[in-house]
């Protein structure tokens, strides 16, 4: 099979052999792709752009195997440059890509809402807000369970809530909340800022992470990340 010019971006790169790079791309129209961009790290090739991140590229390849082989790179759009915790960021969404989408599934809107999340890390947008718009479109359109919208609850801003792997969104009986024995609660309040992308207050965004977070985890089972140890290492 030969693809020509398909809109991507790398998620990222590892040395293979002398001068080559093993690729995953998240693709539009092919989800995720592994290559071997043979040559990449020599000098004037003409694959060195796969070595970008962030980067919105044209890429073609060959290939029938899990494994293509990258043929040609070009520049589809502005580079992004992400530094800091935007980097950071943004290294940890393209993990939760790699761990979570199966090899060449397609997820066009997905893509769209990666492409729009990595703008808005570049131009300084607030990452406690960004990334959990994007984690509650990733879980969703992974098919996890978790609605906002469940026919059976009406979100109440009062009440507490929690992540049940078995039906999504429960909420909690009063005992529950008196004796704080369920981790990770979260307020219904945050759940509707949540579902209307309005987090705003410090509590909202905190309860909103650590949600969010219980459900990933639950979607990865049991696979760690590695980019928020990186993360700490460098900022602690």
């Amino acid at each position: 099979m030969r693809v020509e010019l398909a809109s991507s971006y790398v998620l990222h790169t590892r040395a293979y052999r002398n001068t080559s790079l093993l690729v995953d791309a998240f693709t539009a129209k092919y989800g995720l792709i592994r290559f071997v961009a043979k040559g990449a790290l020599r000098d004037r090739s003409r694959l060195a752009d796969i070595r970008h991140l962030f980067y919105p590229l044209a890429l073609s390849w060959v290939g029938q195997s899990d494994l293509k082989t990258l043929i040609d790179v070009q520049p589809a759009g502005q580079p992004n440059w992400l530094t800091s915790t935007a980097l950071m960021s943004g290294l940890y969404v393209n993990e939760l890509l790699i761990k979570l989408l199966d090899e060449e599934d397609p997820h066009p809107d997905l893509f769209d809402q990666y492409a729009l999340l990595i703008h808005q890390l570049a131009k300084g947008d607030d990452p406690a807000v960004v990334l959990r718009f994007f984690e509650k479109r990733l879980v969703a359109e992974m098919g996890f369970g978790l609605s906002l919208n469940h026919a059976d609850i009406a979100i109440e801003a009062q009440a507490q809530y929690c992540f049940d792997p078995e039906c999504g969104i429960r909420q909690l009986p009063d005992r529950d909340v008196v004796n704080n024995s369920i981790e990770g609660s979260v307020s219904g309040a945050t759940l509707i800022a949540l579902q209307q992308e309005c987090l705003e207050s410090t509590v909202s965004k905190r309860e909103a992470r650590v949600f969010l977070g219980m459900v990933i985890a639950h979607c990865l089972g049991g696979t760690p990340l590695q980019s928020p140890l990186i993360w700490r290492q460098s900022y602690r």
